[in-house]
């Protein structure tokens, strides 16, 4: 559209902060973000909260912090675990837009620390319901990027089959994965999609050569979660 910025963002991805915890699945998961990067895939990182995230978690359940002062430091968290990503080769972080257009034009991958923007749009409730997953997807959506993509540490999606054992989940509209209750991607998130009519990818991140074959995810396990 005339006089407006197409950010062209192939993937937003959300970097799950259970993933950092193994360093050497980040490291080649991030080596393989770049060698996509150098063909040309416009990423953009949204990191979770991680350790950090926990650790402000425990302290709220000893001393009850005010919900505006837990708002803060979580979202300060994403920003801690942003930083620790861009420490590896030919990834950069940035806090606007136009910085993350400048790092994606050089081919590399851009990491968003989110805190700024989340304090100055102001697009979330205050709640301990909103988590990194709910964030991620919304900047997914005001981006208009081609593909979500949420990077955690299982395969995807699973559901109780007989109250004891799992299923695993190859794909599940979102009115379904409501109904299923507690999963890998928090309720916001699933309903932000479903009003939205959006998509997502959940991968597993500790299996870090799936991220290779993004464009043809029948090739990789994985779980589509279809909100158009």
């Amino acid at each position: 559209m005339k006089c407006f910025i197409n950010y062209n963002i192939d993937y937003v991805i959300k970097f799950g902060g259970s993933i950092i915890t193994n360093k050497k699945a980040t490291k080649k998961l991030l080596s393989n973000l770049v060698k996509l990067s150098k063909k040309g895939k416009r990423i953009l990182i949204i990191p979770g909260g991680g350790p950090t995230d926990n650790t402000i978690e425990d302290l709220h359940d000893k001393y009850n912090f005010h919900i505006n002062l837990t708002h803060i430091t979580c979202a300060l968290a994403q920003d801690q675990t942003g930083i620790m990503l861009s420490k590896y080769k030919n990834i950069e972080y940035c806090d606007n837009f136009e910085a993350m257009l400048e790092i994606q034009d050089k081919n590399k991958v851009a990491v968003l620390l989110p805190s700024k923007l989340l304090f100055n749009l102001h697009p979330v409730e205050k709640t301990w319901n909103i988590t990194s997953d709910a964030i991620a997807c919304y900047f997914y959506w005001l981006l208009n990027a081609k593909k979500f993509i949420i990077l955690t540490n299982v395969d995807g999606i699973f559901k109780k089959f007989n109250t004891s054992k799992e299923k695993f989940v190859k794909y599940i509209n979102t009115k379904d994965l409501l109904k299923l209750g507690h999963t890998s991607v928090d309720k916001c998130t699933i309903k932000f999609l479903k009003t939205k009519k959006l998509d997502c990818l959940v991968i597993n991140g500790l299996k870090p050569k799936r991220i290779l074959n993004i464009e043809k995810p029948s090739k990789i396990t994985h779980t589509l979660i279809i909100g158009k």
